[in-house]
């Protein structure tokens, strides 16, 4: 039951799998047998295990698409429109 337990974490914490594929898997998981619930570990494990050994590269091309979609810059640009008493 240990094992199921983990595979929570994992299975939360996925980037594969959809919100829909997360709440099947969590709703099917009590009825997993101990051999079904190692092999998802396993693949879930394994997509963790990509992602640290890649963060920095990850993060580099996360912050060059960042840079250019202009986001920052976008945002002070932003003006925002509110509904209290002008001051």
């Amino acid at each position: 039951m240990n094992n199921k337990i983990a595979l929570v974490d994992l299975i939360q914490a996925s980037i594969l799998l959809t919100a829909e594929q997360k709440l099947t898997l969590l709703d099917e998981l009590p009825s997993f047998t101990e051999k079904q619930a190692n092999a998802l570990g396993s693949f879930l494990s394994l997509e963790q295990e990509f992602i640290t050994d890649h963060k920095e590269e990850i993060l580099a091309n996360m912050k060059k698409i960042y840079e250019e979609l202009h986001i920052g810059e976008m945002q002070t640009k932003q003006v925002f429109v509110g509904t209290g008493k002008p001051s």
